[in-house]
């Protein structure tokens, strides 16, 4: 508001003039107060940068796991085509695009927000499970330093058993050794077990000796052991468990072939033992 102390004669012979140009200056000063105020309170449009920068919200593991079985679906069906088609191109293209690299991208980065968290283990464990190798094996990395006490990594100590090639025997045993040593689930622990067996008997053990097949089949009794008062979930590990373990028994190489009892081509009934000291090729063949 404009005020005056003085007033001159001339101003009072020109009052209604000075009058009406008080009035428009307060009006003036007044609006100009209320264009500030309003000024300070609508909010500044956002540039195109800082709106990019706003973080999305993050999905759980589940609502992911939605996504990424849809996204197959969908690429497995237009591969069935491009192969039906004999679309060589297209078929070749669609193998270098698989949905499997850009969710383990979205599962990184879930698990980067979770920042060490519990809720970082089922987005660094589907990694391992599914992901390309150089990323299960930091993910499972990332499992084995901050979360290898956690129940929730199961799933991926079952992935180290199809890893264990890429990855290597040291360093396979050592994290298997250290889920044991601090890890109280007792699934986890079975599987750990279980998965430490393979790493010396079965069809892709990385290596054998005649100790390290006993230590392996004492792993698995201990896993039996363990899921034989499991319900659930662990139903379907014991059978692994058991059928592993009659394989280490009993079809290592090295090891006495199993009785085989049966009737040769003319009828005759024989038993494999008949020709033990010879030279015997077996030929297992069937229809399905």
């Amino acid at each position: 508001m404009v005020t005056t102390s003085l007033v001159t004669q001339r101003e009072h012979q020109h009052g209604e003039r000075y009058s009406v140009k008080s009035t428009a200056l307060i009006f003036w000063a007044m609006v100009g107060a209320c264009g500030a105020l309003n000024a300070q309170d609508t909010p500044v449009p956002r540039t195109q940068d800082e709106a990019k920068e706003t973080p999305s919200p993050v999905l759980s593991a589940e609502a992911l796991q939605r996504e990424f079985d849809a996204a197959l679906k969908s690429w497995s069906r237009d591969y069935a085509a491009a192969v039906r088609d004999k679309n060589n191109e297209e078929a070749a293209r669609l193998r270098t695009t698989r949905p499997e690299r850009a969710f383990a991208e979205r599962f990184a980065a879930a698990a980067a927000k979770a920042n060490k968290t519990e809720a970082a283990v089922p987005y660094l464990a589907w990694i391992v499970q599914r992901g390309p190798i150089e990323m299960a094996t930091a993910a499972m990395t990332t499992l084995m330093r901050d979360h290898a006490s956690s129940k929730g990594i199961r799933l991926a100590v079952a992935r180290l058993g199809g890893l264990k090639q890429a990855i290597g025997l040291e360093q396979s045993r050592a994290w298997l050794d250290h889920v044991l040593d601090v890890n109280e689930d007792a699934e986890v622990r079975a599987q750990a077990l279980f998965t430490r067996a393979g790493l010396y008997v079965g069809t892709r053990a990385l290596t054998t000796s005649p100790e390290l097949r006993m230590a392996a089949i004492q792993d698995l009794k201990a896993a039996e052991g363990i899921l034989s008062e499991l319900e659930g979930s662990a139903t379907s590990l014991l059978r692994l468990v058991t059928s592993l373990r009659d394989e280490a028994e009993r079809l290592e190489p090295g090891l006495a072939a199993p009785e085989i009892e049966g009737k040769d081509l003319d009828g005759v009934a024989f038993k494999l033992s008949d020709y033990r000291g010879k030279v015997v090729l077996l030929d297992f063949w069937g229809d399905w």
